[in-house]
């Protein structure tokens, strides 16, 4: 009897110890390390508050747009904090060295337009980039960008570009702004085949027998170039918009195949025979102000055209 009666009580006192054990467990098991299997471990900076040209954002955000006048170094130490940053915007900021943007590898999007940017050396590490605006800057040297295989969308309009070389193995890129430069030779755009949309306004270029590889193009821009010889676009049958004003264009023939065309601005230079253009029965929209054309020719292409808005500005201004 004795011995039963302390069996019993044993196993009265067990679930004590059973408590005790446990609690011994939990006090030696830190929160911040995995106890048991499944148990999430806490990422350290979970829940840090930055502080970044006057905006509260937290260290592990994945977005960041500025809109400060100025971007400080104290702003650029903070956002060096961002562990988790893929999309930043920083706008009319007067920046100009952006030396220490080459940390920041796992950038898909980055936003800089409107700066005072001349060195893009460091974008060279930047590998992740999928979309890079650089509008309204002061570059001139685009060479760091050639290795950036991953763009899609590369904006770089109203700089100093004159050699675009280093875009030729940018063979994923679908949308290139390279307007308002100092262009020539576009010699290097031939590979860029799935390019989309792609704007060339303003520069110095003559030649664009390299766009006839371009057939994926809905969207293209080459308005004030030097441009004489359009017959480069013959292939390009995918074109919807087409922005030709301002050239040295007499002959527009080759356009008699872009039946897709909705849109085309030919203002503003040397033609004396629309003729050609009366098979674009999709046209919403043309231009043809600033041309050597009469009456005559403009009113047999209405009447090709019925639903086709024909604008002559300088005909309509007086």
């Amino acid at each position: 009897m004795r011995e039963g009666r302390q069996g019993i009580r044993l196993r009265a006192v067990s679930p004590i110890l059973v408590f005790l054990l446990l609690a011994v467990l939990i006090v030696s098991c830190p929160s911040s390390h995995t106890c048991e299997e499944g148990t999430v471990t806490p990422k350290p900076g979970t829940g840090v508050t930055l502080e970044i040209a006057g905006q509260q954002v937290g260290a592990e955000d994945s977005t960041l747009k500025i809109n400060a006048r100025s971007f400080t170094e104290r702003d650029m130490e903070e956002l060096l904090k961002m562990t988790g940053l893929q999309y930043l915007t920083i706008r009319d900021s007067e920046i100009a060295d952006i030396a220490a943007f080459a940390t920041l590898t796992d950038l898909k999007m980055l936003d800089l337009s409107y700066n005072q940017i001349g060195d893009i050396t460091a974008l060279a590490a930047l590998t992740n980039l999928e979309m890079l605006f650089l509008y309204d800057n002061q570059i001139s040297d685009i060479s760091a960008l050639a290795g950036l295989t991953n763009l899609k969308e590369l904006h770089l309009g109203k700089n100093r570009v004159a050699d675009i070389s280093a875009l030729a193995a940018l063979t994923e890129l679908t949308l290139l702004e390279l307007g308002s430069n100092q262009i020539g030779d576009i010699s290097a755009l031939a590979t860029l085949t799935k390019l989309t949309h792609l704007d060339l306004g303003e520069n110095a270029i003559g030649d664009i027998s390299a766009l006839a590889s371009l057939y994926n193009l809905v969207w293209l821009v080459l308005s004030e170039n030097q441009i004489a010889d359009i017959s480069a676009l013959a292939v390009t049958a995918g074109l919807y918009y087409l922005y030709l004003s301002g050239n040295r264009i007499g002959e527009v023939t080759a356009l008699a195949s872009l039946v897709n065309l909705a849109s085309l601005d030919l203002a503003g230079n040397k033609i004396d025979d629309v003729s050609a253009l009366a098979s674009l029965k999709n046209l919403a929209k043309l231009y043809l102000g600033g041309n050597a054309l009469n009456e005559e020719q403009v009113d047999g292409l209405r009447e090709a055209l019925p639903n086709c808005e024909i604008l002559l500005y300088e005909k309509e201004s007086q």
